[in-house]
């Protein structure tokens, strides 16, 4: 959607974001995609573990975030590497057995109200063409209505960032950035609590391993109503994204008449699961909130760690 990410490493660089169309902020929590498990530990250059309140930029507002212009961080250049707070950024960079000629992330999600996981225009009417490309486990691609592809920096007039390129001399790699936002009044009645769960996945869109996804980044969104929202780092992943995700995105390319590269989704592996620490670097940043709001976005990220750690992978 109109999000916005910035990538790991401490030195700032440039910025990246998605303009789009609504104002709204995305609370999201790993405990939707359940692929977790396969996030497994710390990969090389996936050292900080940020959550941050969701702030307004780029040039247009979406219902989940926005597309434009964001700060971003250096990643040191090792396969799939996601970071950030407030704006998260995903980048991928080609490794040497990579033969795609145009890498792009696909991005699925979900989200919960309260705790109970639900169709995109529970928490957001504006929201509502999303449902028929959601899953029975309320699993959907992010994109914006009018979109063909399920690219998030693919061919479409609302993708933004940079398409990687393992052929190229040297390799290109693959960014985009995502900055979730959801306003209390967007709530609906009854309602206190919102989280999004997201899994970026790097993909081959063409070349000679076109339908090969490389390996995947989970992050989370959480917003208590009339408290600051949080994001956080879970984890990445090399290889396949479960079959929770790809049945999302099999779901939009009917609903859509798009046509993924054949033979993907099989993956290349497999990367290491999130370590102990990544438990207490959001502990940490989270006591930064301090008091009851803490314990509050503590308590909803935490729930969505764990259960981002067994659902999505299928």
């Amino acid at each position: 959607m109109f999000q916005s990410r910035s990538p790991f490493s401490p030195t700032p660089t440039a910025s990246m974001v998605r303009p789009s169309a609504a104002s709204r902020n995305d609370a999201i929590s790993p405990a939707s995609f359940g692929a977790v498990d396969a996030l497994g530990a710390d990969v090389p250059g996936y050292g900080d573990v940020p959550l941050s309140s969701r702030r307004p930029g780029g040039s247009g507002w979406h219902a989940r975030g926005l597309r434009g212009n964001a700060s971003s961080f250096d990643i040191p250049a090792k396969a799939i590497s996601a970071g950030g707070s407030g704006t998260i950024a995903n980048r991928y960079t080609p490794e040497a057995s990579d033969k795609s000629t145009k890498i792009v992330f696909i991005q699925v999600m979900r989200e919960s109200l309260d705790g109970a996981a639900a169709k995109p225009s529970a928490s957001d009417p504006s929201f509502a063409y999303q449902d028929s490309d959601t899953t029975s486990d309320m699993y959907h691609v992010d994109y914006v209505s009018g979109e063909k592809d399920p690219y998030y920096n693919g061919d479409d007039a609302n993708d933004f960032g940079a398409q990687g390129n393992a052929a190229a001399k040297p390799p290109v790699a693959a960014s985009t950035t995502d900055t979730p936002r959801y306003p209390d009044a967007t709530f609906p009645v009854g309602t206190s609590t919102l989280l999004y769960e997201f899994r970026t996945a790097a993909f081959s869109a063409a070349g000679s391993d076109a339908g090969t996804y490389y390996g995947y980044a989970d992050w989370t969104y959480a917003k208590p109503k009339g408290s600051p929202d949080a994001t956080a780092i879970v984890g990445t992943k090399a290889g396949d994204p479960g079959s929770n995700f790809k049945d999302a995105v099999a779901l939009f390319c009917s609903n859509h008449g798009f046509t993924l590269p054949p033979g993907g989704g099989l993956g290349r592996g497999t990367s290491a699961l999130i370590g102990a620490g990544i438990g207490g670097a959001v502990g940490a940043a989270l006591g930064a909130f301090g008091g009851p709001v803490g314990a509050l976005v503590g308590g909803l990220i935490g729930a969505g760690v764990g259960a981002i750690a067994g659902a999505i992978a299928g």
